[in-house]
């Protein structure tokens, strides 16, 4: 069932050819990450996409068959009147979504790469000595690699 924002937008359809293969598609969605996308993991690997066009947001979610779809608040925005709508995956799906994904990324390579180097964690069970540490410095060189400069 899709999730209804008002404004017509459950009645959009999606500017996304119909045809794609499971490949052309994972091609698709590596750059469409590396440019839109956020990868991350705060205890669990995330993966995110946030945009005004909610028909490519709709189109994911059903693609993939997974994923949580809000619509952001606009409370503070001055820039654009337009709504934002962002798709999230986490845990255990966020992390498959990375392994098919991890070929196809470009810019956002290393951060796939560094989230995967994590093992989930064991419910109940307390990590091994030293890996909280090794965690937390994950969690400092993904946001170190969100904000890197171009020149």
């Amino acid at each position: 069932m899709r999730p209804d924002f008002g404004g017509g937008a459950a009645e959009l359809t999606t500017p996304t050819a119909p045809f794609f293969g499971e490949v052309e598609f994972f091609a698709w969605l590596g750059g469409y990450t590396d440019g839109e996308g956020y990868i991350g993991w705060d205890g669990t690997a995330r993966v995110v996409y946030t945009t005004t066009c909610l028909p490519i947001l709709l189109w994911l979610q059903e693609r993939l068959e997974a994923g949580t779809l809000r619509q952001l608040s606009r409370e503070g925005r001055t820039l654009s009147r337009k709504h934002a709508y962002q798709l999230s995956f986490s845990g255990p799906i966020a992390r498959r979504l990375l392994m098919r994904l991890r070929t196809f990324l470009y810019e956002k390579r290393q951060q796939a790469d560094l989230v995967l180097s994590v093992e989930p964690a064991s419910p109940g069970k307390l990590l091994p000595p030293g890996e909280h540490d090794r965690r937390l410095s994950i969690r400092k060189r993904l946001r170190e690699m969100r904000h890197r400069e171009y020149t």
